[in-house]
């Protein structure tokens, strides 16, 4: 009874492979010493090489193959974070003005207690002179009689 399905490839699978021809001499010779189908000084003999030379291709392809095949978790790899130098250094930067930006505040606060000042007086040396103009003459006509607003 014949089976159905494709009929088994052999060599022509790596013949159709794009690749030089050398390189194709060694997988099938690699495959064909792993079936025993071919002895390994024969294999180096058609090759052109040594044995020593034959076992490292061999073991490397084995391993290459093996590493290929290993599973991997599915779906997208996780992005890489091999940040820019110069994003780097931007970060650097942005911490140390940080830094810099609270022993600014502690040191005004530090100040604002020492001088026992409530903290609108701090305010007030922040505020531009139109605005503290206007507040200065808000406060003064609110002081007025009532009689002479």
């Amino acid at each position: 009874m014949a089976r159905a399905g494709r009929k088994p490839q052999g060599y022509e699978l790596i013949e159709k492979r794009p690749g030089s021809a050398d390189t194709k001499a060694r997988v099938w010779a690699f495959v064909r010493t792993l079936n025993g189908e071919l002895r390994i000084e024969d294999a180096c003999r058609e090759l052109g090489i040594e044995a020593s030379r034959f076992f490292d291709l061999r073991n490397t392809w084995i391993d290459k193959s093996l590493e290929f095949l290993t599973p991997r978790p599915a779906g997208r790899p996780a992005r890489q974070t091999a940040e820019d130098p110069e994003f780097t250094a931007l970060k650097a930067e942005l911490a140390a003005v940080r830094k810099q930006l609270t022993v600014a505040q502690l040191q005004a606060a530090l100040r604002e207690a020492a001088s026992g000042e409530p903290a609108s007086a701090a305010a007030d040396e922040r505020e531009s002179p139109l605005k503290k103009r206007r507040r200065l003459r808000k406060e003064r006509t609110s002081r007025r009689p009532m009689s002479r607003r």
